[in-house]
């Protein structure tokens, strides 16, 4: 009676694990195959631009560079603290209940089941931490690379090398805030799978919103030809 209770509680949260992982799976792909029909694609593509315009006139905008990239900096840092903290009180928790020694120990049972859905958080917890470091490690050297004026020296600096660099943070930066994020479906799997479910697929659409561009990710009509009318207006001045 007891593993048929166990199996049937597995059943939504597997359920809501793949709809999580799937999601950003097809998420993947559609950014690698059509980027500007998301919004990372056009974030990107907006990083690569705007770090070849502050390498090109660095003398006028190495301040706003700084700034801009310090600005992350302290994004990340607020997570990665958010993320330990929660990771050190759950540990602690777990420390001082019983429950995580017997499933180290004699395996799965009623008791040690709790234990497992509080190591998964914890889990979830130290991997938005890792990634966050991670990202923070490659805005530093970004903060560096960024003021050094273009040279013949270093061709491939503005065009490939400082652009790969920041989008690797921002992407060390994204895995970490989904990880974080998906740490709360799973603190809900403590009162039950059918929560955990619902929390996942809630947070699916939400993403689903925030993630992709409406339409066929090309710009309207009217704002093609309003810039076309700019132009024509400038050139006549």
């Amino acid at each position: 009676m007891e593993w048929s209770r166990i199996c049937l509680d597995a059943i939504p949260v597997v359920s809501g694990v793949v709809a999580y992982v799937g999601y950003h799976a097809s998420l993947y792909v559609k950014v690698r195959r059509n980027p500007m029909q998301t919004v990372c694609g056009r974030n990107q593509r907006g990083r690569r631009l705007w770090v070849h315009h502050i390498m090109k006139d660095n003398d006028k905008k190495n301040v706003l560079a700084v700034q801009t990239l310090r600005n992350s900096i302290m994004e990340s840092t607020i997570m990665a603290t958010a993320s330990i903290l929660l990771s050190a009180g759950l540990a602690a928790y777990m420390t001082y209940t019983s429950d995580l020694k017997q499933l180290l120990d004699y395996g799965i049972h009623k008791q040690s089941y709790q234990s497992i859905k509080l190591f998964s958080t914890l889990i979830c917890f130290f991997l938005s931490f890792i990634c966050q470091t991670q990202s923070i490690w490659f805005i530093n050297q970004v903060n560096y690379l960024i003021n050094i004026p273009l040279q013949e020296e270093l061709p491939d600096l503005a065009t490939d090398y400082l652009p790969d660099m920041l989008d690797t943070a921002t992407i060390y930066y994204t895995l970490g805030t989904r990880f974080f994020f998906f740490s709360f479906p799973l603190l809900l799997w403590s009162f039950g799978s059918i929560p955990m479910f619902v929390c996942s697929t809630a947070m699916v659409n939400i993403f689903y919103k925030l993630d992709f561009v409406k339409g066929n990710g090309a710009y309207p009509a009217k704002v093609s030809q309003q810039q076309d009318s700019n132009t024509t207006v400038a050139q006549m001045c």
